[in-house]
């Protein structure tokens, strides 16, 4: 099973664009008094105190009712070019720009476990879970959850400005045993199985300090998906990450 590959497809054009014209609205995932997550805006509430703080980022939607809202055509349309071109996606679902403020800690994407359906849940290595609302609604969340499960790696990523090597996998029974993954100078795009592998980001001093990441979620054509995940592999195999190569995954499977 694929975790994490680079993909084959040219670098994102006019970087300095995006950077310049990033600005997101800032959003914490926190705990309350029963250690639940909750997702909050800052100017909403503060929390004072960093170990109650699970994730905290600025985030720039670019969908609108599943298509590209006003902002993104007139602002990065060569973002949405290079993404129309180059990734098998029949109906996106939610694409963003984030910029984590923090580390962000080990975490599955976008599912309700105990529901079994695609509702833009993230869920910590406690369990605990919070819903991260999409840019647009999902009509059919089993069907999606289902498609996601199918076609793992699935989750689409892709590096504005930052460290390539931040991101890890980790053992969800010991979030301390991590696994980084890097992302070679060629492509600035890669994806994950962010279903069901956990995963977090540690942000390197100085170099992630104006780190944007674009998120692609939604349906791919299957074959299409394949194709490209086949061929990517095969360039960047000395970057991908299998669960076969996971230290503990001999532990797991005794």
């Amino acid at each position: 099973m694929i975790l994490f590959v680079p993909l084959d497809v040219p670098t994102i054009p006019n970087k300095e664009k995006i950077l310049k014209n990033f600005y997101g609205n800032t959003k914490v995932v926190g705990y309350d008094s029963n250690n639940d997550l909750m997702l909050i805006e800052t100017d909403q509430k503060k929390i004072d105190s960093a170990s109650d703080v699970f994730y905290k980022w600025k985030t720039q939607n670019l969908l609108e009712d599943g298509e590209w809202n006003e902002f993104a055509r007139q602002t990065y349309p060569e973002l949405i070019q290079w993404i129309d071109d180059n990734f098998p996606f029949t109906q996106k679902l939610d694409v963003r720009l984030d910029r984590a403020q923090q580390s962000i800690l080990p975490h599955t994407d976008a599912y309700d476990w105990d529901n079994h359906v695609f509702e833009g849940v993230m869920t910590d290595s406690k369990g605990n879970s919070v819903k991260i609302p999409y840019a647009n609604e999902v009509t059919n969340p089993q069907a999606i959850y289902k498609h996601q499960l199918e076609n793992e790696p699935i989750g689409y990523r892709f590096i504005v400005s930052g460290s390539r090597n931040s991101l890890y996998m980790c053992n969800e029974n010991n979030t301390q045993q991590k696994v980084f993954c890097s992302t070679p100078k060629e492509t600035d795009a890669y994806v994950i199985n962010h279903c069901t592998q956990m995963h977090g980001m540690d942000p390197k001093e100085s170099v992630d300090d104006e780190r944007v990441v674009g998120f692609i979620d939604g349906i791919v054509d299957p074959n299409k998906h394949k194709q490209l995940i086949e061929k990517s592999y095969n360039v960047y195999k000395s970057y991908s990450l299998s669960k076969q190569d996971l230290p503990w995954y001999s532990k797991e499977t005794i």
